[in-house]
């Protein structure tokens, strides 16, 4: 199984190229032990999605625009 960090840099890459027009950066949030926490990916609308994997293979997400309109996805 891939490792997290290769696993954010791959979405992150993909999501660059793909999404240029509406991606302004993308950044990998790390925990205090330097450990890959999530991928966060900033919009030029000013919302931003967190993007969570675990070891396990689960994942989330979680698309915030609460300077936009006070809504939480």
């Amino acid at each position: 199984m891939k490792k997290i960090l290769e696993i954010y840099l791959n979405l992150l890459d993909i999501i660059l190229n793909e999404f240029s027009s509406i991606v302004e950066y993308g950044e990998i949030i790390y925990t205090q032990s330097q450990e890959p926490l999530k991928l966060r990916i900033y919009f030029y609308d000013e919302s931003f999605l967190d993007i969570f994997y675990s070891k396990s293979g689960k994942y989330s997400y979680h698309w915030e625009r609460r300077f936009i309109d006070n809504s939480i996805y």
